[in-house]
This record gives structure tokens, C-alpha cells and sequence, in this order.
């Protein structure tokens, strides 16, 4: 690749892909727990996406693939952590829902953070992790489960770390 060329992609990609960098760390340190495990995961995928750098396009939506990329090295990462023992019923604070979620099977953490923390559209959900509607429906669910069951709520039925987009919140009432 030229260097006018490796010019072009790298302002395609920073235009894309860096508006991202901040939920990115958000999710991973959500899954890791520590800040500089999560930092390093994000420099990791945002290498790992620049590698790829010719396939992204101007406007368009590139966040299903840089939380793809984020999960796999989140994955890896993780499995090299050591393993918390399991919450208790109640939990009180934000830290502890974020204990909960670490403890979850990891697909079933991936779901909730994107349709209940970064606001995915179940068919950014779908493109980002390869899985069907039904397979996202259940572990959306079982996730959502698991965290209301050690939450508080607010006396609507929904747990008070629920911050659905209105569109999930009409495609989930629909299926």
C-alpha cells in the first residue's frame, strides 16, 4: 500500500473506529475488572482492527466488528484470570451487579452488555457475535435473569441497572 494510500485508510479508519475507544473500555473493563487488563484488550483490538484496516468504509457502522474483535481478546484474556466464587442474593451496589456480570458465562455477559449497556439493536447483537435471534433472546434472558435476581428493583418489574433502547424493548415484546 502506497503511503497516500496507508493516509487514506488511517483517517477512514480513525474516523470509524475512535469515536468507539471509550465504550470499548467501558465493556472491557465491565468483563475484566481491572483497569489496565481492560486498557490493554482495547490497544489490542484496535491493532488487531487496524489490520483490517482496508475493510472499513466511510459511514459505515463499524462497532459490530470492533466489539467482535474486543470479545475475542477479551475471551483470552479472561481465561488467564482467576475465576470469582459465586455472588450473594442481594446485591446493593453498582460493583457488585458488575461481579454478577463477571461471574456469568461470558456469552451470556457479552449479550447483556450490548443490548443493556452500549444499546445494541438485536441485529448489531446478531452481527457482532454470529448468533441467531432465539440463541440472543435466550441468553439475553438468562442473563437478565441472573442480575435481577441480585438486584434491587425499581417496583416496575425491571431490575435498576436495565437501560434498554425503546427499539429492544418493542422487538423483545414482539417475539
Amino acid at each position: 500500500m502506497n503511503s497516500v494510500k496507508k493516509l487514506d485508510a488511517l483517517a477512514i479508519f480513525e474516523t470509524a473506529a475512535l469515536p468507539h475507544v471509550a465504550d470499548l473500555y467501558r465493556c472491557a473493563m465491565a468483563l475484566l475488572g481491572d483497569p489496565s487488563e481492560a486498557e490493554a484488550a482495547v490497544e489490542e483490538s484496535l491493532q488487531k482492527a487496524w489490520q483490517s484496516a482496508d475493510r472499513f468504509r466511510p459511514g459505515a457502522n463499524c462497532r459490530p466488528g470492533l466489539y467482535r474483535i474486543l470479545f475475542q481478546v477479551v475471551s483470552r484474556r479472561r481465561q488467564a484470570l482467576p475465576r470469582p466464587s459465586h455472588p450473594a442474593r442481594l446485591v446493593v451496589s453498582k460493583d457488585d451487579l458488575l461481579g454478577v456480570l463477571r461471574r456469568m458465562p461470558e456469552q451470556v455477559a457479552q449479550v447483556v452488555l450490548l443490548a443493556d449497556v452500549h444499546e445494541f439493536t438485536y441485529q448489531e447483537i446478531q452481527e457482532t457475535l454470529g448468533i441467531s435471534e432465539s440463541m440472543l433472546a435466550l441468553r439475553l434472558r438468562s442473563g437478565r435473569d441472573e442480575l435481577a435476581g441480585a438486584a434491587p428493583d425499581d417496583h416496575s418489574g425491571r431490575p435498576v441497572w436495565s437501560r434498554e433502547s425503546e427499539e429492544n424493548r418493542r422487538l423483545e415484546a414482539a417475539q
